[in-house]
């Protein structure tokens, strides 16, 4: 039967193995976000339904609240062109109806919250882009929880709306599997010429796992537990001459 000593021998090194393969597989432990897209990107070129996307809220021309898909907005002229954040290769313009309509909220402000979901390897991380809104974006909700707010401005020259792209940054706790990512958007009451869209670019992405140093005090601690389960089994005590 095996001693104590021998058997803690064992122990250790399993334990100075694993670190070794733990320090050499995992190196800076950096692993990756899935299917954070930007708008515009994934969409059906028949139906312009984006299918990383999607918009509840706001109104119609009749004031009916809509809940749908987000579509994509690809024409070459018109919104949300001229002095605007143009369509590119990069991201285009979802909106809330197909075909594109600028008769939205006309009698009250419309709040329309654009969604997606994504991917987490780990249970921390990054994210960085940039936005630009119709009207304007008043906050940024990560799983439930507002990571930016954004100040209500001029309902035609906001701080943060259609003619410039407002960048927008995250770093903190993320859910390892899926996560949500919503955009706050409003567009004010205008009767007639009065569409809404967001335009989304992720320029940035990174999770976390943990680290080796994490890995090897976990198997430590097994093993720990097993050498004492040893101990109980053989009734055996570890003595220092």
């Amino acid at each position: 039967m095996a001693s104590p000593i021998k058997t803690l021998a064992v122990a250790a090194a399993i334990l100075g193995g694993a670190c070794s393969l733990l320090t050499i597989g995992v190196g800076t432990a950096e692993a990756g976000i899935v299917g954070l897209t930007n708008t515009g990107v994934n969409y059906d070129p028949t139906t312009l339904v984006d299918h990383a996307w999607s918009i509840t809220g706001g109104n119609n021309s009749v004031g009916q609240p809509l809940i749908g898909p987000a579509y994509t907005d690809t024409p070459a002229s018109g919104f949300p062109f001229g002095p605007w954040v143009p369509n590119s290769l990069i991201s285009q313009w979802d909106t809330p109806t197909n075909p594109f309509t600028s008769g939205l909220d006309p009698s009250s402000n419309g709040e329309y919250l654009y969604t997606t979901t994504f991917s987490s390897t780990g249970v921390s991380g990054s994210f960085a882009g940039q936005f630009a809104a119709d009207n304007e974006a008043i906050s940024i909700i990560l799983n439930g929880n507002i990571i930016a707010s954004y100040p209500i401005g001029d309902p035609n020259n906001g701080p943060n709306q259609f003619f410039s792209f407002t960048p927008f940054t995250y770093s903190g706790a993320l859910l390892a599997g899926p996560n949500t990512l919503v955009f706050d958007v409003v567009n004010y009451a205008q009767n007639g010429g009065n569409p809404s869209g967001l335009d989304v670019q992720f320029l940035s992405r990174t999770s976390s796992v943990p680290e080796a140093s994490t890995w090897a005090m976990m198997l430590l601690g097994f093993l720990g537990v097993g050498f004492l389960a040893y101990r109980r089994k053989n009734g055996s005590t570890l003595r220092i001459a």
